[in-house]
C-alpha cells in the first residue's frame, strides 16, 4: 500500500534536454506537470483550460490515475481482510484474492501509460514535445540538444508494488489452510 500511495505521488514520466545552455526537464504526474529546474507545477485541468493541445495527454495520465487509484483502494481492502483473516471465515482467502486484483489493476496503470501516453503525444502534435517523442522510452540528439525520457519514479514503483502483491496474492491462493 506505502508503494502504490507513493507512487500515486511521485512522476510517472520525464523528458529531459541537455544542450551547451544547461539542462531543462518536464517530470509528468498523474495529475499535473512540473518543470525542471524551476519545479514550477501544474494540474492538468488549468494547463488544458490555457493550451486545449494538452488534452490527450492529461486524458491518459488521468486514465492512468484512476487505475492507480483503484489499484490502492483494493491494497487497502486486502489489508483489512487479512487484518480480519483470524475472525472472519474466509478472510484470509478473500484477502489473497484482493490482493491479485490490486496487483493486476496496479499492473494496468503503468502498461496503460506505456501503450497509451506515444499516442497522446502525437495527437497533440502542435505541442513542442511532440515532435520529438517516438515511443515510451527513448531520446534523440541533434548537434544542439539530446532530449531523453521514459517512465520515471512513479511508474517503476508501481511496476514493482505490482509484482509484489501479485506474488503475495497469488500465494495466498496456492496455500492450503490448516486440515479441518
Amino acid at each position: 500500500m506505502i508503494l502504490l500511495a507513493a507512487a500515486l505521488l511521485s512522476p510517472w514520466w520525464s523528458m529531459s534536454a541537455t544542450s551547451s545552455a544547461g539542462a531543462s526537464g518536464l517530470d509528468f504526474g498523474l495529475t499535473g506537470v512540473c518543470t525542471r529546474p524551476a519545479l514550477a507545477c501544474t494540474a492538468y485541468a488549468p494547463l488544458v483550460a490555457q493550451d486545449p493541445a494538452y488534452r490527450p495527454i492529461a486524458a491518459t495520465f488521468g486514465s492512468a490515475f484512476a487505475i492507480a487509484a483503484l489499484a490502492l483502494v483494493a491494497a487497502l481492502i486486502a489489508f483489512l481482510l487479512r487484518l480480519a483473516g483470524g475472525r472472519a471465515p474466509g478472510g484470509a482467502r478473500g484477502s489473497a484474492l484482493v490482493a491479485t486484483v490490486a496487483g493486476i489493476a496496479a499492473l494496468a496503470g503503468p502498461l496503460y501509460l506505456y501503450v497509451g501516453l506515444p499516442a497522446a503525444i502525437a495527437a497533440a502534435s502542435e505541442l513542442p514535445l511532440g515532435t520529438s517523442v517516438g515511443g515510451f522510452f527513448g531520446g534523440v540528439s541533434t548537434s544542439e540538444v539530446t532530449v531523453s525520457y521514459g517512465g520515471a519514479l512513479g511508474w517503476g514503483v508501481s511496476v514493482l508494488a505490482a509484482l509484489l502483491l501479485l506474488v503475495a496474492g497469488i500465494g495466498g491462493l496456492r496455500r492450503r489452510g490448516p486440515p479441518a
